[in-house]
C-alpha cells in the first residue's frame, strides 16, 4: 500500500494534487525550485493513501482562505464522499452539471471515461471530507471475491457517462466515515486498519445502493426523488416540520401518492419517521451528551415524561433511565 505523510497547516492547492497524484506514480512529481511562491489558499490538515490496491482514500479538514479551484485529470473510477461537517464545495466533471454532496449523506459519482475536473472550494467554507476513489484495477485483483450485487453495481457505475447518486443520512455511514481518520494504530497496524475501516465504508454504502437501486424499481425516479426531498425536510426541521400537505405541495405529489411512497421506501408512515428520528436525536443527547431523561424528552418535543419513556421503550426496546444506566457502568469501568 502507498501512503503519504499528512498535510498539516498553510497550503496551496498545487500541493493537494500532488499529494493525490503521488498514489498513481512511482516517481515524485518535480518542483521547480525557481517558480515563485504561491500564498497558502488552505489552512488544515489532509491525508491521502492507497489502502487497496486500486482503491484510494483521502481525509481532509480544510478551510479555504481564498476562493479555490482545482482542476485536474480524472480517470475513470467510482468515487464515495461523506462531508462529515461543514461544505464540500462544488465538483464538476467535463460539461456536466456542478455536483453538490448534502452534508452527513454518501455521494457516488461515477466517472466512465477520463477527463478534466474541477472542484471549486470558497473562502471560510470548512470542509471535514472523507472520500474513497475505486478505479479498475480494484476489479481486476478482487471481481472474484465480491458479491454479484457489489460487482454490478461497480460495473454500472463505471459505464461510460457520469452517474451520480446520494444516499440518505445513515448513522452507521457517518460512524464508519469518521472511524477512517482514527489515528489509534500506526506503522503496519495503522495501515491494516485504515485498509478495513475503507473497505466496511465502501461495501456498505454499495449495499445501501443497491436497496435504493431497488426501490427506485418500485416506484419510478420521480417518485423516489420526492420521497428523498421529503425525507430531508424532516429532517431539517424535526421539531417544526411541515404538514403532510405542505410538505406533498413542496416535493410535487399528492398527499396520497405522497404517503404511499414514502411507506413503501421507507418502511413507515411519515409520522412514524418522524417520531423515530426525534427519538434518534433523544438516544444521542442521552447517550453521547449525558442528558437526564425528562430535558432529552423536552429538546425533541415531548412535554411528558412519561409519553417520552413510553415512545422510546417501544423505539428501542429499552427506557431512557436504562440507556443511561449502561453509559454510566460503561463509564465506571
Amino acid at each position: 500500500m502507498i501512503e503519504t505523510a499528512p498535510l498539516k497547516g498553510a497550503f496551496c492547492a498545487s500541493d493537494i494534487v500532488r499529494e493525490a497524484a503521488a498514489l498513481a506514480l512511482v516517481e515524485p512529481i518535480a518542483q521547480d525550485e525557481d517558480a515563485p511562491a504561491i500564498s497558502p489558499q488552505f489552512e488544515g490538515w489532509m491525508r491521502f493513501d492507497q489502502v487497496h490496491p486500486g482503491l484510494a482514500m483521502s481525509v481532509h479538514d480544510l478551510t479555504p482562505l481564498v476562493d479555490t479551484t482545482i482542476t485536474q485529470p480524472v480517470r475513470r473510477s467510482v468515487t464515495l464522499g461523506i462531508v462529515l461537517d461543514g461544505e464540500g464545495g462544488v465538483f464538476q466533471i467535463g460539461g456536466h452539471a456542478p455536483l453538490r454532496s448534502a452534508p452527513q449523506c454518501a455521494h457516488f459519482v461515477g466517472i466512465g471515461e477520463d477527463q478534466s475536473g474541477h472542484r471549486i472550494f470558497y473562502k471560510g467554507d470548512r470542509c471535514l471530507r472523507v472520500g474513497l476513489t475505486l478505479d479498475p484495477s480494484f476489479l481486476e485483483g478482487s471481481a472474484d471475491a465480491l458479491p454479484h450485487p457489489d460487482l454490478a453495481m461497480i460495473e454500472r457505475l463505471m459505464r461510460p457517462g457520469l452517474h451520480n447518486y446520494s444516499l440518505p443520512r445513515s448513522e452507521l455511514l457517518i460512524h464508519m466515515a469518521h472511524a477512517t481518520m482514527s489515528s489509534r494504530y500506526c506503522g503496519s497496524l495503522g495501515r491494516l486498519f485504515r485498509e478495513s475501516a475503507a473497505l466496511q465504508l465502501m461495501f456498505e454504502s454499495l449495499r445501501l445502493l443497491n436497496d435504493d437501486a431497488h426501490k427506485i424499481a418500485q416506484v419510478g425516479h420521480r417518485v423516489y426523488d420526492a420521497v428523498v426531498a421529503a425525507r430531508g425536510l424532516i429532517n431539517a426541521s424535526l421539531m417544526s416540520p411541515p404538514h403532510t400537505i405542505e410538505l406533498a405541495k413542496q416535493v410535487g405529489l399528492n398527499v396520497n401518492a405522497l404517503q404511499k411512497a414514502f411507506k413503501a421506501i421507507e418502511g413507515r408512515t411519515i409520522f412514524a419517521y418522524h417520531r423515530h428520528r426525534r427519538l434518534d436525536v433523544a438516544r444521542v443527547l442521552i447517550i453521547e451528551h449525558g442528558f437526564g431523561m425528562a430535558e432529552a424528552g423536552y429538546r425533541v418535543g415531548f412535554t411528558s415524561p412519561s409519553a417520552f419513556s413510553a415512545a422510546y421503550k417501544k423505539e428501542f426496546g429499552i427506557t431512557p433511565t436504562a440507556s443511561a444506566r449502561i453509559v454510566d457502568g460503561c463509564n465506571a469501568h
